[in-house]
């Protein structure tokens, strides 16, 4: 089990790098250390359920 600011991430997640964000109003999936949107974790490494995660390669 991984664990992301001391909080268990469940087989049904990744832990994703925030390495750009597109829409910044967009909110997290859960509230990760008092952060509501994705502009806020940007640089950060976050859970996200895997069903809405797209691999690119570029």
């Amino acid at each position: 089990m991984h664990l992301v600011d001391d909080i268990p991430i469940e087989g049904s997640a990744y832990l994703v790098y925030v390495e750009r964000v597109f829409e910044l109003n967009a909110f997290l999936g859960r509230n990760q250390n008092n952060w509501t949107t994705l502009d806020k974790a940007l640089g950060e490494i976050i859970p996200w359920p895997k069903e809405v995660v797209a691999v690119i390669f570029t």
